[in-house]
């Protein structure tokens, strides 16, 4: 699951060099940003993705979790969370193609998405009280308020 994230996050910065770069109009750094982001893609986030999909899914079944509130409220996120993940995919192929739509600033808000799901999730896990997520649900979605508030001022 670290190395999942890990990729995920590495995988919007280099999106993000990729724009600066297309913004810039310098293409070296273009090509270095979108084969990292190839690389990131292929050798760290897909395989850490489905390794811990398949695993989650036998250790669940072993534990007997998926009867439980708080396991298919985790589930929901988690198939949100790699829903991200394709869409991250499908960015880094648009950009391949050349055809970037959004810009560095959004960019850069999308890569803050992980990190509400990662504390949304492991809020999830460790509480398991649908009351408890939601309650971190709200301190979560309360911060990324404020980190918006905060770039819109500072920008």
């Amino acid at each position: 699951m670290v190395t999942w994230f890990a990729g995920v996050f590495f995988l919007g910065r280099m999106l993000i060099y990729a724009r600066d770069a297309i913004d810039q109009n310098e293409q070296s750094v273009l090509d270095n940003a979108l084969l990292g982001a190839k690389r990131v893609w292929y050798i760290i986030t897909l395989p850490s993705m489905i390794l811990t999909v398949i695993f989650g899914v036998l250790i669940a079944f072993y534990i007997q979790a998926f009867t439980q509130p708080w396991m298919q409220l985790k589930l929901c996120f988690v198939v949100l969370f790699v829903i991200y993940n394709i869409y991250l995919n499908y960015l880094r192929l648009s950009y391949n193609k050349r055809k970037p739509w959004l810009s560095s600033y959004v960019l850069r808000l999308l890569n803050e998405v992980p990190f509400i799901f990662l504390v949304i999730i492991l809020a999830i896990v460790y509480l398991k009280s649908l009351m408890a997520a939601f309650v971190a649900l709200g301190i979560v979605v309360g911060f990324a308020v404020i980190v918006m508030v905060g770039l819109k001022l500072f920008r």
